[in-house]
């Protein structure tokens, strides 16, 4: 059985639709070894969408350490994004309260690793 429109949580649709930028972020990132570190770093949870290496075509559930979907970022919250090496950036499409629009875009680039050092823009 579908749930209610106000309950259902975001996907596909919201890459598409409208986005908002916040004025302060919602989310930090951090580059490790692994890939990217997302911090929720909100007063509350996230609904999150989906999320994408920069320049790439892609849709990518946000997943927590063991692999499983991750829908929910509580405030305070960590997910690794993982990366190959050679991406320039990260983008999350996520939304403050489920079922409510339009969707927010978390945007993150750094210099690639070839240039040295990573660092973050």
């Amino acid at each position: 059985r579908p749930l209610p429109p106000a309950r259902r949580l975001p996907g596909l649709e919201v890459r598409f639709g409208p986005t908002g930028h916040p004025e302060w972020p919602d989310l930090s990132l951090a580059l490790t070894g692994r890939g990217a570190r997302l911090t929720n770093v909100s007063d509350g949870p996230l609904w999150l969408a989906g999320w994408s290496p920069s320049g790439t075509n892609a849709w990518l559930r946000v997943r927590d350490d063991g692999g499983a979907p991750l829908n929910l970022l509580p405030s305070g919250g960590q997910a690794t994004l993982p990366l190959r090496g050679w991406e320039r950036g990260v983008r999350v499409w996520y939304v403050r309260e489920a079922g409510s629009g339009p969707s927010q875009l978390f945007r993150a680039d750094w210099t690639p690793p070839d240039a040295g050092e990573r660092v973050l823009n």
